[in-house]
């Protein structure tokens, strides 16, 4: 006959489950960095397969040494991910209700990284999205420009993330960046402004054309000679 519950037995060296959440939660980081990168690192998946299994030896020291080399990995990978970096444009003032906004991407890191873009817009509608943007090592994307137009007379809000670039998208921790959209009302004087000059243009190509088909006035002498101001013989 079986008890009705069957005794728990835990080893001495059995993993903690505090040092398993943070062994899955630095897993999870270097996935993403793992995906952001052009070409993989095999070396940061062995760091967190070191620290998992030196946990299993030695009891508590082999516990303290699992922590210490997921200590070192974990600011490792969270630089990693914190040198890929949104250009620092706050405020942009269109010319009218529509413009381009051009986006900077800034790669710190020693090695090419390839990065999608997130884009979550208030009062603005944004086009041209890119699926992703490669930035080598050490050095600035070439501008993205977005196709931005404004719903409104208002202050319009995009912000910007920096993501994984294949799906699913994961966000890039502290990689975003809020831009304020001031549109302005250029275009509709600009029009004014056209519209203005291609009236006077026309009235004054009417009173042009009027002037110079009308005929001069008659000569009360009638014909005469000409260049003396005689009146011409019989």
């Amino acid at each position: 006959k079986f008890p009705g519950r069957l005794p728990l037995y835990r080893s001495k060296n059995e993993i903690p489950a505090k040092l398993l959440h943070r062994v899955s939660k630095l897993d999870r980081q270097v996935q993403l960095l793992d995906a952001i990168q052009v070409g993989p690192d095999p070396r940061i998946y062995r760091a967190v397969f070191g620290a998992e299994s030196s946990a299993w030896r030695g009891g508590a020291k082999g516990t303290k040494r699992a922590q210490n080399m997921l200590t070192r990995t974990a600011r490792f990978v969270e630089r990693q991910l914190h040198g890929v970096t949104l250009g620092p444009q706050e405020f942009v003032t269109l010319g009218g209700k529509v413009g381009k906004l051009p986006v900077a991407i800034h790669n710190g890191l020693g090695y090419p990284v390839k990065v999608g873009l997130a884009v979550h817009s208030y009062r603005t509608i944004v086009k041209g999205v890119p699926p992703f943007v490669l930035i080598p090592a050490h050095s600035t994307s070439e501008a993205v420009k977005l196709s931005v137009r404004t719903t409104g007379s208002e202050l319009g809000k995009i912000r910007l993330a920096l993501t994984s670039p294949s799906s699913p998208r994961v966000q890039l921790p502290t990689s975003h960046l809020t831009i304020n959209v001031q549109p302005t009302d250029f275009g509709t004087v600009a029009l004014v402004i056209c519209a203005a000059a291609l009236a006077v243009f026309v009235i004054a190509s009417a009173v042009r054309a009027i002037r110079s088909g009308r005929p001069g006035p008659a000569d009360p002498a009638g014909p005469g000679v000409p260049g003396t101001g005689w009146p011409a013989g019989p």
